[in-house]
Formats: C-alpha cells, sequence, structure tokens
C-alpha cells in the first residue's frame, strides 16, 4: 500500500517495510525489466540537458516546432525562469523569465502562436495569476487574473479558441468545483457554469464534439465519476462512472475519438488497468491492462495512433515505457528510459519522436535537468506479460501539472524510497570542438594611451589557410573577444586565460572565396550554407589583464583565425534569430538574441609561426549580437592587452558578436 503527500519538492512516496523487507530501485527495475521483457537495444537516446533542474514544471510544443519549458521548482525553490529545446540542434536556450514564478501551473499554445500559463504555487502561496509567452519575442507579459487561484486544475483549448480551466485545489487545500472561460481576444476570464462535483488531478479531454470530458480525481475521496461541459450551453452534464476510482491516471484521445484511461492509484493500490470512453454511447468498456501498475505517469498519442506511457511510480520510481495499441486493445513494452523519474513532461515532436524532461525522484531531494529522446520508428516493442511493479506521478491530458493524492490508507510503518539514479548524460553537441565560445566587444584604444597603427603591406602579414594564401595589411583593433560560458555550459570559461584581438584585414586584391559552405555548430546541427565574401579581420590570440599590461605571451594554445565576411547562401534555408542566450564572462553576465552570421573565421598560419593551422578542425561562426536584458552593458575602459603585436590599452564599448566552434565542409 502506498500514500503519497502534496509539496512543492513533488509528492513523497512511502511505502510499508518489515525488517526483512529492503528493496532498492536497482532491484525493482531489474525485476520489472524481466517481467516486461523490455529490449535492451533502446529507441531512447539522451539529448541535451535542460539549464535548469525542475519538476512541476509544464513543456508547450510550439507552432514553430520547439518545445517551452516554464517554472517549475527545484531545491531551490519555485522557478520563474523559461527555456527553449530546439529539436533540430538538441539544445536549450533560456528565454525571458516569467512574470511569477510558478509551480504546478498549467499551460497551453492558443491559436495566435502564443502560450497561456495560469495558476499554480508561487513563493506567497497560490496563484490566481495568468500570463502570456510570446515566441516572436521571447518575452511574458501578464493577462487578466483568473477570479480563484488554484492548483492540480486542468485547462484545456477549446474549439473556439478559447481556454476552459476547471477545479483544483484552493489556498486552504479546499476542493473546487469552479470553471472559468478565458478569451484570448480580450484577455479576460469570465466564470463557466461549476462542475457539480469538486474535484482536482482530474484529468480534462476535448472530444470531437467540441464537449470536454472530465474524469475521476478527489476531493479528498478518490473519484470513478465523469462529466462533459458543453460550451455551447455552458453546463455539464454527468455521464458513466469508471468502474474503478482513479487518480494520478492519464486520458488520450484516440483517433476513434474514444477517450483511453490508463493507470492511476486509487484507495487500493496502483492500477495497471485501463479503459475507453466511448462519447457517442457515454459509456465505458474495458482495455488491454498494462504490464505493470504505474500511476503519475506520461501519455503521449504518436503519430501512429499508439499511445505511448512512460515513467510514473507505483510507488517505485519507473524508467519503464509500454504503448496501446487501439488495433489490437493490447499493450506491448517498449524500450525503458534512462532516467526512474516522475513529474516529468513528454511532448510529441514534429518528427513524430517524443521528449522527456526533467521531473524529480519522489525524494523531496533529487531533481533532474535531463531530457531524453523516444523515438517510436527504432524501438523493438514485443508483447508485454503481467506484472506487478512499475509507476510514478504526473500527467495528464491537457498540458497541465502532476499532482499529487492522497491514498486512504495509511501504513503503519514508512520508509521514504530513495531510488538509486543512473542519471541521463548530456549529450555532446554536434560538433564539439575544444575552443571556447567568444563574446567580442566592439573596441578602441583607451583615450591617452599608446595606440597600435596598423600594419602595413609591404612588408604586410603572411595568412594561409584553407582558402588560400594571401599577404595583408592590419588596421587598428576594432574587437576585444573574451572566453564565455554560454548557457551555462562552462562555468570556468570567464576565467580562461586567452583572449582575442580582432585587427580588420585590408588586402588590395580581390580574391574570389568558396560559397555555399556547410557550417555545423550548437545552432545549427544539421548544417549552414554560409558564403566567404572578404577577408575581414585577424583574431590575434591575447592576454588580458584589468590591472597592468600582461607579461608578453611566449605561445598560445589558440589558433589565429582569419575571419571573412559571411552571408547564408541565396535559396538555402535562413537562420532563425535565437532569442534568450544567456553569456558569462569577466565582464558580467548578459541576456543576447543571437542573429545572423557576420564572420566566417578560418584557423590561419600567421606568418609561417603555424604550417599546420590550414588543416586544423576547428573554427569559429560569428554571429550578430543585440543585449536583451535590462541592464545596459557598461563601458569598460583602460583594459590590458598583449600580444605579438605588443601591448595596448583598449575600451570595451559594447557586445558586438558571439563566435561559437564550428566545423566546416567546403
Amino acid at each position: 500500500m502506498s500514500t503519497t503527500t502534496h509539496g512543492l519538492n513533488g509528492p513523497t512516496y512511502h511505502r510499508i517495510v518489515t525488517a526483512s523487507a529492503s528493496w532498492t530501485l536497482a532491484a525493482c527495475a531489474l525485476l520489472a525489466a524481466l517481467a516486461l521483457q523490455v529490449p535492451v537495444a533502446a529507441s531512447v537516446t539522451p539529448t541535451g540537458s535542460m539549464i535548469a533542474a525542475r519538476t512541476g514544471h509544464t513543456a508547450t510544443l510550439l507552432s514553430n516546432g520547439r518545445v517551452l519549458v516554464a517554472g517549475g521548482n527545484n531545491s531551490g525553490g519555485v522557478l520563474n525562469g523559461a527555456e527553449i529545446y530546439n529539436p533540430v540542434t538538441g539544445m536549450w536556450i533560456s528565454v525571458g523569465p516569467m512574470v511569477a514564478g510558478r509551480s504546478r501551473h498549467t499551460a497551453v499554445l492558443l491559436s495566435n502562436g502564443k502560450v497561456l500559463v495560469a495558476g499554480g504555487g508561487g513563493t506567497g502561496g497560490l496563484l490566481s495569476s495568468a500570463e502570456l509567452y510570446d515566441p516572436g519575442t521571447g518575452t511574458w507579459a501578464a493577462t487578466g487574473s483568473m477570479a480563484a487561484g488554484r492548483e492540480f486544475h486542468t485547462m484545456t483549448v477549446l474549439s473556439t479558441g478559447k481556454v476552459l480551466v476547471t477545479g483544483g485545489t484552493d489556498a486552504v487545500g479546499g476542493y473546487l468545483s469552479s470553471a472559468e472561460v478565458y478569451d484570448p481576444v480580450t484577455g479576460t476570464w469570465t466564470g463557466a457554469a461549476p462542475m457539480s462535483v469538486a474535484r482536482a488531478d482530474h484529468t480534462a479531454t476535448l472530444l470531437g464534439s467540441g464537449k470536454v470530458l472530465v474524469v475521476g480525481g478527489y476531493n479528498p475521496t478518490i473519484l470513478s465519476t465523469a462529466a462533459t461541459y458543453d460550451p455551447v450551453t455552458n453546463t455539464w452534464t454527468a455521464t458513466a462512472s469508471m468502474t474503478v476510482a482513479r487518480i494520478l491516471h492519464t486520458a488520450t484521445l484516440l483517433g476513434s475519438g474514444k477517450v483511453l484511461v490508463a493507470g492511476g492509484d486509487n484507495s487500493g493500490g496502483y492500477l495497471s488497468s485501463a479503459t475507453l470512453y466511448d462519447p457517442v454511447t457515454g459509456t465505458w468498456s474495458a482495455a488491454g491492462s498494462m504490464a505493470g501498475t504505474r500511476g503519475g505517469h506520461t501519455a503521449t498519442l504518436l503519430a501512429s495512433g499508439n499511445v505511448l506511457v512512460a515513467d510514473g511510480g507505483n510507488p517505485f520510481i519507473l524508467n519503464t515505457a509500454e504503448t496501446y495499441s487501439p488495433v489490437t486493445n493490447t499493450w506491448s513494452a517498449a524500450a525503458s528510459l534512462n532516467v526512474f523519474r516522475v513529474n516529468h513532461t513528454a511532448t510529441l515532436l514534429g518528427n513524430g519522436t517524443v521528449l522527456v524532461a526533467g521531473g524529480d525522484a519522489a525524494n523531496g531531494v533529487t531533481y533532474y535537468n535531463s531530457a531524453e529522446i523516444y523515438d517510436s520508428a527504432n524501438s523493438t516493442p514485443t508483447p508485454s506479460t503481467t506484472a506487478t511493479t512499475t509507476a510514478t506521478p504526473t500527467a495528464s491530458p491537457t498540458p497541465t501539472d502532476t499532482p499529487t493524492a492522497t491514498a486512504t490508507d495509511t501504513p503503519a510503518i514508512t520508509a521514504t524510497i530513495t531510488p538509486i539514479v543512473t542519471p541521463t548524460p548530456v549529450p555532446t553537441p554536434t560538433p564539439t570542438p575544444a575552443l571556447d565560445h567568444f563574446t567580442c566587444y566592439k573596441a578602441g584604444a583607451t583615450k591617452n594611451s599608446v595606440k597600435f597603427e596598423g600594419i602595413d603591406n609591404p612588408p604586410g602579414v603572411s595568412l594561409v589557410d584553407e582558402f588560400g594564401a594571401s599577404t595583408i595589411a592590419l588596421k587598428k583593433p576594432k574587437f576585444l573577444c573574451a572566453p564565455t560560458n554560454k548557457l551555462g555550459e562552462d562555468p570556468t570559461a570567464p576565467s580562461h586565460a586567452e583572449h582575442f584581438v580582432s585587427y580588420p584585414i585590408k588586402n588590395t586584391q580581390k580574391p574570389v572565396f568558396p560559397t555555399h559552405i556547410t557550417v555545423t555548430d550548437q545552432f545549427n546541427v544539421t548544417g549552414l550554407f554560409v558564403d566567404a565574401k572578404k577577408q575581414a579581420q585577424l583574431f590575434v590570440p591575447s592576454a588580458k589583464s584589468l590591472s597592468a599590461t600582461p607579461p608578453t605571451p611566449v605561445a598560445f594554445t589558440t589558433d589565429h583565425f582569419e575571419c571573412y565576411k559571411a552571408s547564408v547562401t541565396a535559396k538555402t534555408p535562413k537562420f532563425v534569430a535565437v532569442p534568450g542566450v544567456t553569456l558569462d564572462d569577466q565582464f558580467g553576465a548578459m541576456t543576447v538574441i543571437v542573429k545572423k552570421p557576420k564572420y566566417l573565421c578560418n584557423p590561419v598560419d600567421k606568418n609561417g609561426e603555424a604550417p599546420t593551422a590550414p588543416t586544423h578542425a576547428e573554427h569559429l561562426l560569428c554571429y550578430k549580437i543585440k543585449q536583451t536584458d535590462l541592464t545596459k552593458f557598461p563601458k569598460h575602459t583602460g583594459l590590458f592587452v598583449n600580444n605579438q603585436f605588443g601591448p595596448e590599452t583598449l575600451d570595451a564599448k559594447k557586445p558586438a558578436i558571439l563566435c561559437v566552434p564550428a566545423l566546416t565542409t567546403p
């Protein structure tokens, strides 16, 4: 028998233990795997980890195919941060913070492309407030507030484009029967007819008729009842009850128009059973049972029409998955996930894969920032047999959070189960050069300092890179580039010694350079086509100090780079600007939008000093950036730099470009 309790740290699972019973998650996982006959060859692969670990968050598929994750909580408390997952790059970027931190809220995509979030628990208690995320600007704005603060509620986009919110719990722990409707045109809420039965942690599913089916939940009795809401008449109608009361279940609209309700918990324990609701007859019929009991799992309708359920608890935290076939009315074991987790999210991506992100270990201590991709095309499910282990909490049919329930029985002796967790490794981005990222600031000589006057041609500077050889003149410095911790990927970067000073190139000759060069980096994993226009900058490794001229460098690990003005090749996909990129270097932290590429930089042999440089794989692609946070970059003066061209004192005026490690294919 198990119990669950509410809390900002997510549900805490307990079970009865005796002197002879000492289960670990590893043992449970082994038993579950044996019972389910899960194939070892996985169709689950790690993808980039979120910037922040979080549970009780929401995940919403945007119109552009990316996924917005917002809010939640972790060991630091309630979060107001949000981030975007790019399925093409497999990476996350932070976007503007929410107006209010919140956890266990709900989120839906509106027809205008914006995302509405509402309710949840904040740092000061339950929230009635709502806000909108605009993917075009990467920012949040407040919208009308609900009449009542609530959490463990549902939110459903109606066929009219309006949004229905139902039930939940209030600030004093009461259960709500109230419902409200949000109008995206006016940004306001109006009261809807209340449900006849108060309920929280229920599910709400939009039916093909335009009505909304609510099922189960608790108040605090776990419920088997169901009702439908008609937006046209603003009325609720009781429909047939399930044969089994449920909480922590999922409800999924199938292609047939029926609704699959699976798993969950009731006063008798966790459930493996599933049931089908037929909106035409208003009745329930038995569906095949899952191999193992589970509650608080996620359920995702796949492109094939099958339904994937993943993770959850029973009360042991699970990493197993199963798929339901509406054609055969049976379940099959699917590849297991890499992480045992609850209170996570699962989002169907445009390519048919499923993104599983975040969650916790139900111990109030372990929170995950890891994410993984389930690919049904590569899975090799085998029919499952009946088993008795599996499950955990969260998931609802509408993008809601994952509330927890309280079972009616309380064991005499309880022990908190702390799972042994196998962490999901952070994938190595493509490509993986050893170079730092660099934020480059517009620079100029400090007033009354000794200035670099440039190098004329002749004698000139000899450069040899993969595009060829040339002798060029150099002008006074244009950029000072600092090693940068981008998106929290390398916290040590700001302390790295090697910087760049960038000198504009002048070449009286007009060489022709390659076009249609394929460049891959963290923003363009599948490749961006660019043309090299003309020689523009020479990046020279340099030492920098804020207090005094650093010693003349003897040698640097970093290459010199010859940078070319670059543009995206005509009639090829354009680069899509990336908002909310966080940068941290010796000058401080900021948030920028990464705009179009400006320079493609090749490792270069300068004056015969590094003959192998033209063969080095690591390049830089430099993007124009614009600061988007409220604190404007303050001008830094009197910065001491030293390199092979001698010492100089520079001022860093404002951020201009972000140079990202890259690989090229001519």
